[in-house]
């Protein structure tokens, strides 16, 4: 699409006529009603987001525009992170071709004030300039007599004579007519075009085993007769380990009493097969020595009470293996080379820096080369090594982190990611996708030989899941089933006995709607590509919650979200105070906790006591925890009266609360949820256990205490699939 020439009439206004559709910007004619930029006749293809952030710069030439500002104005209708809102201004920058930013022709930035428009920004008036020529062959001015006589009935002399204007306005119509009839068309065709590709470039699948239940994790022996995997049937059962004979198409369960077996691998020969009990802090790795007819004929632990152990894979020799593990708590995992004869490991591979992190590794066949994933701040490396010398033949960045890695030959490596399954050339660093894992389905892949592989594949992308209201302390009889989407991910009580509030994950982004109880149907109300965490209610409908790294509070009456703080804070889990007039919270300032407490009146933040992370009100006080997550009970005035002797877990997924004269809270390992509770009159101290799935750590207590709400995960149902070589 192109525009005439403009010339700009210049007026003596500070800002551009919003009358006016289009405005002179240096080089560029802005269309700011129907947002489209053009460059010297050219249409320039921008975001309709990037635009709009154009537009308002325009309409504010004559000051700086803070990022608050923008995300208030600009991105009203949704939530994003500061990081979106610079990406933009980053975009609109390439657009104008402005990337000298210490010479800025457009947009000049200042730290901590904003930015503004530097260029003349001037209406344009002229009549040839406001009218849009499509074509650069026949312009409005130069319409045929042909062309006019097929337009007016054929009656060529009649709309030859029409007026200029008219003219004009009947060559609009008339392409608009032909260019939505075309656009139709290429619609259409792409539409059937793409799916005939689809169709084509999705490689064929058999279904080895429908064996029922979850399946977290496969390995394949060496002659490619026998698949272990580790799953499980039921919500009520623990993972064990199960072995399919591709032969027979019998599966045998090689454990019984397995805490959480997560992770599986066959040692180089297959004469041994691995698994991990994944419970954090106390994760162990245990051995499985098999007959010729791969029968269990010794069993033995090799590590345990690790910190996590994630993931493993064979060795260089049969009496090697490569694990994935953090030996102690505040470590991250590393890759660890460790001996099966008396269990003793060694670090694999060193990191430079402390956001480096490698969490992949697998050998060529014939074990010359080593491939490992590695993350570097947010970036995700695919690395190739010599795996005597350690020299690099290989770094390959990758755009999301990789769930599987293995080889096809020793030239050519598989990556499966949520987004799709790839094929490395390794002598080249070419790439090619094998399908696209559409949802994220597929999620575990190993290769099988000629090119085939074997995929876990989830029926659907979440799990169905349910929430179930308690009646507590009994938290046995159930007060009320909530049936839900599987997109809800979150709920929590409201000051309204018959609605909820709920946070569900659609469309890629995170949203916060009301649920009434007894209806599917739910009320958004914004949305964010940041993930969102309710945190607490108030009697006046409002609901602070976090979204990415910031604390906020939504007023239902209002229709209003208000930031707390900013991104760059380090903040933890908030609530009300008694009054329900603060939002009390943690930030972590110069490497120590201290409680703060927001005004909402104001918009004000002062601290409270230092030494602390998070705080609760009482009846007569507070209860606050420390870094570590231990009790504390305090005065009004924040002074300690008595430790309370149990702590509370800071992970993001558990909540605690101070309810009717007790403490209430959730801890987990993967294999259980524990809720505990305290009394703080008589210090009782109960524990009830459930299964991780049965009672997610993640729960609401209802303002009096008298209910509790949670999650139910149901099994998410999984297929071993071959894929077929093309």
């Amino acid at each position: 699409m192109q525009r005439s020439e403009a010339t700009p009439t210049k007026t003596t206004n500070a800002f551009p006529d919003p009358k006016v559709p289009l405005w002179q910007l240096g080089d560029f004619v802005f269309d700011h009603q129907q947002l489209l930029l053009f460059h010297h006749n050219n249409e320039l293809a921008a975001e309709p987001k990037v635009l709009e952030l154009l537009r308002y710069l325009c309409c504010h030439t004559d000051r700086y525009v803070s990022l608050s500002e923008l995300h208030e104005r600009v991105w009203s209708d949704r939530i994003v992170s500061d990081t979106a809102v610079r990406s933009s201004i980053k975009k609109l920058r390439n657009l104008l071709d402005d990337n000298d930013l210490a010479n800025p022709k457009y947009i000049k930035s200042v730290s901590k004030r904003g930015y503004k428009l530097v260029c003349p920004v001037q209406a344009v008036v002229d009549e040839t300039a406001a009218n849009l020529a499509v074509s650069q062959t026949a312009t409005p001015d130069e319409v045929t007599e042909p062309l006019l006589s097929q337009i007016h009935g054929g009656n060529a002399a009649m709309a030859a004579a029409l007026p200029l204007p008219v003219r004009r306005s009947w060559w609009r119509t008339y392409q608009l007519w032909l260019g939505s009839l075309l656009l139709c068309g290429m619609l259409a065709w792409l539409a059937w075009h793409q799916q005939w590709a689809d169709m084509r470039n999705t490689p064929s699948s058999i279904v080895l085993s429908a064996f029922p239940g979850e399946k977290y994790s496969l390995a394949l022996s060496a002659d490619q007769r026998y698949i272990a995997f580790t799953g499980r049937t039921s919500t009520e059962q623990d993972n064990q380990v199960y072995l399919l004979d591709q032969l027979s198409g019998r599966i045998s369960q090689l454990t019984q009493h397995a805490s959480n077996a997560l992770f599986v691998a066959f040692s180089s020969d297959s004469r041994a097969l691995l698994y991990s009990n994944y419970e954090p802090g106390r994760s162990s790795l245990h051995l499985l020595q098999l007959d010729d007819q791969m029968q269990v004929v010794q069993s033995r632990t090799l590590l345990e009470d690790k910190a996590q152990i994630a993931a493993i894979y064979a060795g260089a020799s049969p009496d090697q293996m490569i694990v994935n593990m953090a030996d102690d708590n505040g470590q991250p995992a590393m890759l660890y080379q460790l001996e099966l004869q008396n269990g003793s490991y060694q670090r694999l591979l060193g990191v430079s820096s402390a956001d480096e992190y490698l969490y992949l590794a697998s050998y060529s066949p014939d074990k010359t080369r080593l491939a490992i994933m590695k993350t570097e701040g947010n970036q995700h490396w695919l690395l190739v090594l010599d795996s005597q010398t350690r020299q690099s033949l290989l770094r390959l960045q990758q755009e999301l982190p990789v769930d599987s890695l293995s080889w096809q030959d020793n030239q050519q490596l598989y990556l499966l990611d949520a987004d799709k399954l790839q094929r490395i050339e390794v002598q080249t660093g070419s790439r090619q996708q094998v399908m696209q894992n559409q949802d994220g389905l597929i999620s575990a892949m190993v290769t099988s030989g000629e090119g085939q592989l074997i995929l876990l594949q989830k029926q659907q992308a979440r799990a169905n899941r349910y929430f179930s209201e308690l009646y507590w302390p009994d938290g046995q009889q159930q007060a009320e089933l909530i049936s839900v989407d599987k997109t809800v991910g979150a709920m929590l009580h409201s000051a309204q006995p018959k609605q909820k509030w709920i946070v569900q994950l659609y469309d890629g982004k995170q949203h916060l709607a009301l649920l009434h109880n007894g209806q599917r149907e739910t009320v958004p109300l914004f949305s964010s590509d940041d993930p969102i965490e309710l945190y607490d209610t108030s009697s006046s409908d409002q609901v602070v919650l976090s979204v990415g790294q910031r604390l906020a509070v939504w007023s239902q009456q209002e229709q209003k979200l208000t930031y707390l703080t900013d991104p760059t804070q380090l903040i933890s889990r908030a609530s009300f105070s008694a009054d329900q007039q603060h939002i009390l919270y943690g930030e972590r300032i110069a490497g120590q906790w201290e409680l703060r407490a927001y005004q909402l009146s104001t918009g004000q933040s002062r601290t409270l006591k230092a030494g602390y992370r998070e705080i609760q009100p009482a009846e007569q006080g507070y209860v606050a925890a420390n870094e570590q997550g231990e009790l504390f009970l305090l005065t009004p005035e924040l002074t300690m009266i008595r430790p309370l002797g149990q702590s509370v877990s800071t992970a993001a997924i558990t909540r605690w609360y101070v309810r009717d004269k007790k403490v209430i809270w959730t801890t987990f390992d993967f294999r259980f949820t524990y809720l505990h509770s305290l009394s703080l009159d008589t210090g009782q101290y109960v524990t009830k256990i459930r299964h991780f799935y049965d009672f997610y750590p993640r729960f609401s207590a209802s303002r009096d205490g008298s209910q509790l709400l949670h999650m139910v995960v149901q099994l998410n149902p999984t297929e071993i699939k071959q894929l077929l070589a093309q």
